[in-house]
């Protein structure tokens, strides 16, 4: 057959337009290159971003490229030399001040005596403060407040306490009572003390106590040398390692086909590797290859395959799907947490809080220290410890516990010895029981009194719907679209309790932690302190937003009044419980109104410690002094109830608080709007969640409703006895029989 003709048109081709490409493309001007100011702003605008946002090694190199650019630019020297300081690379900055002018150099000055004291180079951090006080001098100036303080932690760590005391006494006169740097002075001033109370007296009572052979050793040994150099981990902690400067060196081609659209090599910050988790790991990623309904696609945690052989058709092996969540009930509402740090975290912490407390008031160099408290081994009669064991389950208790073997450590002297004359010691080096109060919800509302309130439930439904939660809700709508994929199908809204479950993965999950974007984590902190602060607060003092301080305030006075008696040996009282109270106490006590950073969620391990404090004679009254202490960072912070610029007397704290404090778990049904304490449905299987004490009071209801059914029914015996039979006159005649 002949072949068919085409049906498609022959096209001409143009002769000539291979070359009028080329001409076209000839006459294309090359893209000119931003002009310098421009790249300039460019630049100065992404470091801002970058120190903004905490990335300061990013930071680093985009003052390098303005430094390229314009190599005496002092902002970018000055912010380059800020950014080596806080990343702790000493040894650049050191360089980095070498490099500059007399001028300049000159305002570097206190840089560069920094990092010499941060390199331990004591004597060239001396030299160079001693030219800055001398410029002053000279020119008139007073010195820098920078300067005594650095000065100051120069002749600590060469051990002139006493000089050290002065600086800091003089940096004390001057500063602001409430400020960062006040509560720093004080805590440098205590140890600066301590160490001078220990020179003047101190070995002197420790030398009493050693034996006689070590005290005369001690006296004829020479005095240590001083090590001649330090190791070099504490000095080269910014030289980079030999590896990692020949990978520096190492250029990197970069392939164009995947630089992003509007990014200009060189003046873009690059992206953070962190920043941003695989489409395929999001929650709302589908795939679309067809698969069959039940089978095996991408879950939102983690698959474990189990082999179980060939079964079924075709042979494959199944695969076993489980998706890894924390546990919750539906007992748990939105404001419940369900997420807790690890036993060890808490534990860990609450320790350090113990240590803490035990060198703030049972060591004897303290200034707060309690004289009439026995220090080394406890006295059971004077300590009562109060723990709140709730929904959290065993959290607050393992707390307790870890609190109270800081504050009372194991020691020798806890042994008792026997008849036979032997003597035994407590286990564990001497370890110190000291019993605990678990106060659970079930019997006593003091420490979770918010559970099971219908009133309560009623003020969080009008804290949700007033128009500061929906404008914060509307306001952060954006930042909860942004975190959904890292909630893991859970509700992302203001209401529900978002921060718990991320700070939770956050401590616990590596591969969550390097995946989360940056800021995430302190977004979710803000917006849960605000839902929180809504909730556990209140207008009024005894409102019912403020039901968790007032039930706790009953144990509270309670252990003033007994510590104020001078017949009551108690001393010291510990009360371990969750945040909740706290909020509510500093809005019940009007502390946010001089302190408002504190309507928020206090840290773990934090800490409200109340002084009582006898006034000098002939006054005779006692005094209150509150100290918060937020997490384990930091020392105590003084804080002043009602408005007050010095402590309170113990009476007028009494005396404003008595109408709103609830005593009894009477007055807190009245509080919630029920019937009674005991009226409530499913209190006590679900608050307490001990199924044996609810079988215990049914089987021994039901014993008394039988035994009062078994008296009812043999009176009515009696009586119908006393009707059927007849008593006949005269005395019984008994047959000879008988």
């Amino acid at each position: 057959m002949p072949p068919k003709p085409s049906t498609k048109p022959q096209v001409k081709k143009q002769s000539g337009g291979s070359s009028a490409k080329v001409k076209d493309k000839a006459q294309r001007k090359p893209k000119q290159p931003l002009p310098a100011p421009d790249r300039l702003r460019r630049l100065f605008t992404s470091l801002c971003a970058q120190i903004d946002g905490g990335h300061f090694a990013n930071a680093i190199k985009t003052c390098d490229k303005i430094l390229r650019l314009e190599p005496n630019d002092p902002d970018a020297i000055q912010t380059k030399l800020f950014l080596l300081l806080q990343t702790e690379q000493y040894v650049q900055a050191l360089a980095l001040v070498e490099t500059l002018d007399a001028s300049s150099a000159l305002k570097a000055d206190f840089n560069k005596a920094y990092s010499q004291y941060r390199l331990h180079n004591e004597t060239e951090a001396t030299n160079v403060l001693d030219a800055i006080k001398e410029r002053r001098q000279q020119g008139g100036e007073e010195d820098d407040r920078g300067v005594i303080h650095l000065e100051a932690q120069l002749a600590y760590r060469e051990g002139a306490y006493q000089t050290a005391f002065d600086l800091y006494t003089q940096l004390l006169d001057t500063a602001e009572p409430h400020s960062e740097e006040h509560s720093d002075l004080m805590t440098n001033l205590a140890a600066a003390q301590a160490h001078l109370d220990f020179l003047e007296s101190g070995y002197r009572n420790a030398l009493g106590t050693l034996p006689a052979s070590a005290v005369s050793a001690l006296e004829s040994a020479p005095p240590p040398l001083l090590p001649a150099h330090f190791p070099l981990s504490l000095v080269a902690q910014g030289v980079p390692r030999p590896e990692e400067a020949e990978s520096d060196q190492k250029e990197k081609r970069i392939r164009m086909k995947r630089v992003p659209k509007n990014v200009v090599l060189g003046v873009t910050p690059p992206p953070d590797p962190e920043r941003w988790l695989k489409k395929s790991e999001r929650s709302t990623f589908t795939t679309q290859s067809k698969r069959r309904k039940g089978g095996g696609g991408a879950t939102q945690g983690v698959v474990e395959k189990e082999n179980t052989g060939s079964g079924g058709a075709g042979g494959k092996g199944r695969r076993k799907k489980r998706e890894m969540r924390r546990p919750s009930t539906e007992a748990d509402g939105p404001w419940e947490n369900r997420f807790w740090p690890s036993a060890h975290g808490l534990t860990e912490s609450s320790h350090l809080l113990g240590s803490y407390l035990r060198n703030e008031y049972l060591a004897p160099e303290s200034s707060d220290y309690i004289r009439t408290m026995r220090a080394e081994l406890v006295d059971l009669n004077q300590v009562h410890v109060r723990v709140k064991v709730g929904g959290e389950g065993s959290a607050v208790f393992d707390s307790a516990t870890a609190v109270l073997q800081g504050l009372f450590p194991p020691t020798p002297l806890n042994k008792i010895e026997l008849a036979n004359e032997t003597t035994i010691t407590a286990p564990l080096g001497g370890y110190q029981y000291v019993p605990v109060e678990t106060v659970e919800p079930s019997n006593d509302r003091s420490l979770e009194s918010w559970t099971d309130c219908p009133n309560f439930q009623k003020h969080i439904k009008q804290a949700v719907s007033s128009e500061a939660f929906k404008a914060m809700e509307k306001k952060a709508q954006p930042f909860l679209n942004d975190i959904r994929d890292y909630l893991w199908g859970r509700e992302a809204t203001l209401e529900n309790a978002v921060w718990d479950y991320v700070n939770s993965e956050l401590v616990h999950n590596r591969t969550y932690a390097h995946r989360l974007p940056p800021t995430f984590i302190e977004q979710a902190r803000a917006l849960a302190n605000f839902r929180e602060n809504m909730v556990f607060s209140d207008k009024q003092m005894g409102g019912i937003g403020n039901i968790a301080s007032r039930t706790a305030l009953s144990s509270v006075l309670g252990a003033l009044q007994r510590i104020a008696f001078n017949g009551d040996p108690l001393q010291f009282m510990l009360i371990e419980t969750t945040y909740q109270p706290f909020i509510s106490l500093f809005h019940q006590t009007e502390i946010v109104k001089q302190h408002p950073e504190l309507q928020a969620i206090p840290d773990y391990g934090s800490a409200l410690a109340i002084e009582l404090r006898r006034a000098a004679p002939p006054d005779a009254r006692d005094f209150l002094r509150f100290k918060f202490r937020n997490g384990t960072d930091g020392a105590f912070h003084t804080l002043h109830v009602f408005n007050h610029h010095e402590d309170i007397p113990l009476t007028e704290f009494i005396y404003r608080l008595e109408n709103s404090v609830i005593q009894s778990n009477g007055e807190w049904a009245e509080a919630c709007g029920v019937s009674s304490a005991w009226a409530l449905p499913e209190a006590a299987s679900i608050t307490s969640g001990n199924r044996t004490v609810d079988a215990v009071c049914g089987a021994s209801l039901a014993f008394l409703l039988v035994l009062l059914a078994w008296f009812v029914t043999k009176a009515i015996q009696r009586v119908f006895m006393r009707k059927n039979y007849v008593r006949l006159q005269g005395e019984e005649v008994c047959p000879s029989i008988c």
